[in-house]
């Protein structure tokens, strides 16, 4: 279509020209006036027809080019007008945060990269241990006591030649278990792996140190940065000839193994340092005082608008995170058990009142004999104070087994137990204190 146009367009425009130029011509000529006016009819319509024939899109085109060269202008004179203090302080901030982004992702990677060779070269070592260095020690040593039973005049000729083919055989399975261990050479993958993670840690505390400098200050120097580690992780690289299997990388990742699992590390992430100033305010001033963040101040955060609802949302999704990790760190909960003999189970305690029981050594009849007074009032006066009281009925039937128990009496047996019917005053009294508890 764009050919079919300028073919046109070429042939519109020979018209016209022609035509313009018989209309001069007659003009010049003084030509009758009937024909000049028909000329410049011709004319006119010639110039029609050549901007009918004209690439539709030759105007926008135009157009954009001249918007084009307009916003040049614009950006060469704004090039050259000096920026504010308050531009050049927002554009600083910008390209530090940016750095500052960019830092805590290489560190990620370094610890990572550090974590997996520890890892592997633990494992190397246990493999090499387990398979190859304790069974060559093992053997070696009881080939050595069967080579002395064999040389020993207490041991017949018999024995002795069946002892010294044994000695020999267990020299045998020694010889191959410790060509198999130079040949799969574990324990020097396992050396290589520790003197990798041992430069990576290097790094590590490089990069560290400088994402700590003082951005008000003279600030981290990046570019140096950038280019050094580039070269330190290319030199490590190059001296690792044995690299750790990847299923095995694969589950130590999953396993969580290979993660950053420092939540005291004392850095504001990179999309933080914006709000630096109000957090410090807020009194936190690393992730890690997220933790002791309640839901509560969030949620006032975002009535106030004191921060973004996008910052306050990422904030509590790295909240939850630290607090999996060190729950994770701290390992499962201590359990108490809750088992007691048949007679104190059939009173039915409340959970809470079952805890304290136990939590004292309390898990059957013969521990009511050690039930003093003083001993159940502190144990009343803590369930109170925690506003966990026992319940009426239930506690008033275990101050009578323990007052059974006191009058030498068990459970169980109706027919050679003393009939208790009174309680003791101090019993009456924790009732009482129960019953004032449970009052509105």
């Amino acid at each position: 279509m764009p050919g079919e146009y300028a073919k046109k367009l070429a042939e519109a425009n020979e018209i016209a020209a022609k035509t313009n130029a018989l209309l001069k011509k007659s003009k010049a000529d003084k030509v009758d006036k009937a024909i000049i006016e028909v000329l410049e009819i011709s004319a006119a319509a010639a110039d029609e027809v050549v901007s009918a024939f004209q690439d539709p899109h030759a105007e926008e085109l135009k157009l954009e080019k001249k918007h084009a060269d307009e916003k040049k202008s614009k950006d060469a004179l704004a090039a050259v007008a000096l920026p504010t203090a308050a531009q050049l302080a927002l554009a600083k901030q910008a390209k530090f945060t940016m750095n500052l982004n960019k830092a805590q992702r290489l560190l990620g990677e370094v610890i990572e990269r550090q974590n997996m060779y520890v890892t592997a070269a633990q494992h190397n070592d246990a493999v090499n241990n387990k398979q190859y260095v304790i069974p060559a020690m093992l053997i070696t040593s009881f080939a050595s006591f069967v080579s002395f039973c064999s040389s020993s005049t207490l041991i017949p000729m018999t024995g002795r030649s069946i002892l010294a083919l044994f000695v020999g055989l267990l020299g045998t399975i020694a010889t191959i278990i410790t060509a198999m261990q130079s040949a799969y050479k574990l324990d020097t993958k396992a050396e290589m792996f520790r003197n990798a993670a041992g430069e990576y840690r290097l790094l590590n505390t490089r990069i560290t140190s400088e994402m700590r400098k003082d951005p008000d200050g003279v600030g981290p120097n990046w570019e140096v940065l950038w280019l050094q580690m580039e070269k330190a992780i290319l030199e490590i690289q190059k001296k690792m000839p044995f690299f750790p299997p990847g299923d095995l990388v694969a589950q130590w990742k999953r396993e969580g193994k290979l993660d950053n699992n420092d939540t005291k590390s004392g850095e504001l992430a990179a999309w933080l340092f914006k709000y630096r100033v109000q957090l410090e305010d807020d009194g936190i001033t690393h992730d890690s005082d997220l933790m002791e963040i309640e839901e509560d101040r969030y949620d006032e955060w975002l009535e106030k608008g004191r921060y973004p609802k996008a910052i306050i949302m990422k904030m509590k999704r790295c909240t939850s995170t630290l607090k999996e990790i060190e729950a994770k760190k701290a390992g499962p909960a201590p359990t108490i058990d809750l088992s007691v003999d048949k007679h104190l189970e059939k009173l039915n305690f409340k959970v809470t009142t079952l805890i304290a029981l136990r939590m004292q050594g309390i898990c059957g009849v013969k521990d009511l004999r050690l039930c003093t007074d003083d001993f159940l009032d502190r144990i009343l006066r803590t369930l109170l104070m925690d506003g966990k009281p026992p319940a009426l009925v239930t506690w008033t039937k275990f101050e009578m087994m323990i007052a059974l128990v006191r009058a030498g009496g068990k459970p169980g047996k109706r027919c050679c137990n003393k009939k208790v019917t009174e309680l003791s005053e101090r019993a009456e009294g924790r009732i009482e204190m129960i019953a004032e508890a449970m009052e509105p």
